[in-house]
C-alpha cells in the first residue's frame, strides 16, 4: 500500500534545499514558462513563479475537463504559444505538461510544427509528473533541452499580461473544512498540493490528507487502494484527533480516468466517508457551495430543532474572505444582544440542532442557506455590514429575526461627503463589495462603483450570475476585459 501524504507549507530545515524545475527554467530571464493543464496545475505553476517574482515569464493555458476528453485541447495551446512567440525578449519557450497531457497524449511535435515562428525561437515540451515518473527522468530532460539552447541575449518585460489562474475546488474546500470535525482527504496522483496555500488557517495547524499513484496504478484502478488509504490514516491519528467524518475529494487524474468517489466511500469500511467531489478543473467558490450544502444535508437531522439564540455564519472560508477577524463587528453585536454566533460546523456537526438564524457572510454559503429554510424554516441575512449606518440596520434586522427590539435609527451620525463626485471600481466577493459601494455613496457621497467580479471561467460567471441576479456585476477574465 501506497505510504499518505501530508500537506505541510513550513520548510524543513534538516532537507537539503534543491532547485525545482520550474525554478530552474525562470532562471534564465528569456525563457518562457507555459503551463498547460487542469486549474490545479496552472495554479501551483502560478504559485511557483509568483514566489520567485517570476510571473511575467509564466503563460498559464487553462484546459477544461471537456477539451481533453474532445481533443480540442491542442489548438489553445497553439494559439496561446503563437502569442508568447510575438513577445519581445523571448529566447525560448518551454511547455510545461501536465499528467492530462501525457494521459491523452497531446502531440506537442504536431503543434510545434504548426507554429508562426519565422525567428524559429526554439520551443520544447517537457514530460512530468506521476504519470511518466517511472520511465522519465524530467531532470535530464531538462538539462538536455538547456544544452541545446542558444546563449541567452535578453530578457521578457515585466509586463504583466496574465492574471493569476483561479484556485481550483479542492483548495476551497478543503480551506472551509480546516475548522469542522473533518479529516479532508484528497486523491490525487500525486503533485496536486503544489496548487494548495493555507489561506487564513495558520500553516502549522493545516490538515490534508494526500495519496501518490503511479499510471500502472490509475490505469488498473485505485479505489480499494485509496479506501486502504484512508482507513490506515484515519486510524494512526491520535484519538483525540480522529474526527467523525473524512471528507473526499478528488483530483484531475483520477477524474479523468473515472476513478469511483462512491466505490472508494463503500470500501472504506467502518468510517464515515462522504464525497464533496471535486476534480481539480473547476473554479473554487462553486465546488465550495455544493459541499457546503452537501454537508449540511449529510449532517442535519430531519428531527433537527431551533436552539434559541444560536447564529450560524454560513459560507465563510479562508479562501474566499481571508482571516474571519472581519467578522469580529458583527459577532461582537450579536454577543452583547446574548446571541450566540458560530461557524457553521466548527468543532463538531450539530446535527439534532439548528440555528434561530443564519447569517451568510459569502455567495458560497447561499445555496446551503435557501436549502436550510426550504427545509427547516431557518432564515437568512446576507453581506458582511460596512460602516456605521449598514451596522444598525444589520443590527436591526438580526434584531427583528430574533424577536428583539431595534435600535434607533436616529443615532446615524451625519455622513461626510469626503468622496462627493468620485467614482469607483470595487473587486471582489460580490456580497461584499456590494455592502462596500453602499457604504461608499451613502456615507462618503460618491458616484454609485462599478462592482466587478474576477472571473476567467464560464461556470465561474454562470454561479454568481445563478446566485446574485439582482446585482449588477460585470465580469473580466483578462488583462483587456479590465481595461
Amino acid at each position: 500500500m501506497n505510504p499518505v501524504e501530508h500537506i505541510s507549507f513550513e520548510e524543513s530545515q534538516s532537507a537539503p534545499k534543491m532547485l525545482s524545475l520550474p525554478e530552474q527554467i525562470l532562471m534564465r530571464p528569456d525563457l518562457a514558462l507555459v503551463g498547460t493543464g487542469s486549474l490545479s496545475c496552472i495554479r501551483a505553476l502560478y504559485l511557483e513563479s509568483a514566489r520567485l517574482g517570476k510571473t511575467h515569464q509564466f503563460f498559464p493555458c487553462l484546459q477544461s475537463a471537456q477539451s481533453y476528453a474532445a481533443g480540442r485541447h491542442g489548438k489553445a495551446l497553439e494559439d496561446l504559444l503563437n502569442q508568447v512567440l510575438r513577445i519581445p525578449g523571448v529566447g525560448g519557450i518551454i511547455v510545461y505538461a501536465s499528467c492530462m497531457d501525457v494521459l491523452s497524449q497531446t502531440d506537442f511535435e504536431g503543434i510545434f510544427s504548426r507554429l508562426d515562428n519565422p525567428k524559429a525561437i526554439p520551443v520544447y515540451a517537457l514530460l512530468r509528473g506521476p504519470m511518466v515518473k517511472r520511465y522519465l527522468k524530467p531532470g535530464k530532460m531538462l538539462q538536455n533541452i538547456f544544452s541545446e539552447l542558444p546563449e541567452s541575449t535578453g530578457a521578457i518585460s515585466k509586463e504583466k499580461r496574465f492574471f493569476p489562474p483561479p484556485a481550483p475546488d479542492f483548495q476551497f474546500v478543503s480551506s472551509a473544512l480546516q475548522y469542522m470535525d473533518t479529516m479532508p482527504f484528497l486523491l490525487t496522483a500525486g503533485g496536486c498540493g503544489g496548487a494548495l496555500e493555507s489561506a487564513g488557517t495558520p500553516k502549522k495547524d493545516y490538515r490534508l490528507s494526500h495519496t501518490r499513484f503511479n499510471d500502472i496504478q490509475m490505469t488498473m484502478g485505485v479505489e480499494e487502494e485509496a479506501a486502504s488509504c484512508i482507513a490506515s490514516d484515519y486510524w494512526a491519528q491520535a484519538p483525540e484527533n480522529r474526527k467523525s467524518h473524512v471528507c473526499l475529494m478528488g483530483s484531475a487524474v483520477p477524474a479523468f480516468t473515472g476513478t469511483d468517489h462512491n466505490a472508494i466511500v463503500d470500501q472504506a469500511s467502518g468510517l464515515s466517508v462522504l464525497d464533496l467531489g471535486c476534480d481539480g478543473f473547476t473554479s473554487g467558490i462553486s465546488a465550495l457551495a455544493w459541499a457546503l450544502k452537501t454537508l449540511a444535508k449529510f449532517t442535519l437531522l430531519p428531527q433537527a430543532q431551533v436552539k434559541p439564540g444560536l447564529v450560524d455564519i454560513l459560507g465563510y472560508c479562508g479562501a474566499v474572505l481571508g482571516k474571519p477577524e472581519k467578522l469580529e463587528s458583527g459577532m461582537e453585536h450579536l454577543r452583547k444582544c446574548g446571541f450566540t454566533p458560530l461557524f457553521w460546523g466548527e468543532g463538531v456537526f450539530r446535527g439534532e440542532e439548528l440555528p434561530q438564524l443564519n447569517w451568510v457572510v459569502s455567495t458560497a454559503g447561499l445555496p446551503q442557506a435557501e436549502w436550510m429554510k426550504e427545509a427547516y424554516g431557518v432564515p437568512y441575512l446576507t453581506g458582511i455590514p460596512f460602516g456605521s449606518r449598514q451596522m444598525l440596520r444589520w443590527c436591526n434586522w438580526v434584531n427583528q429575526c430574533m424577536g428583539r427590539e431595534n435600535v434607533p435609527l436616529s443615532t446615524t451620525p451625519t455622513p461626510q461627503p469626503v468622496l462627493e463626485g468620485k467614482r469607483g471600481l470595487l473587486i471582489g466577493e460580490p456580497l461584499l463589495i456590494k455592502n462596500i459601494g453602499d457604504f461608499l455613496t451613502e456615507e462618503l457621497g460618491s458616484q454609485l462603483p462599478a462592482l466587478a467580479v474576477y472571473a476567467p471561467m464560464p461556470e465561474q460567471r454562470r454561479f454568481y450570475r445563478e446566485l446574485c441576479p439582482e446585482l449588477p456585476i460585470r465580469y473580466f477574465g483578462s488583462v483587456e476585459e479590465l481595461r
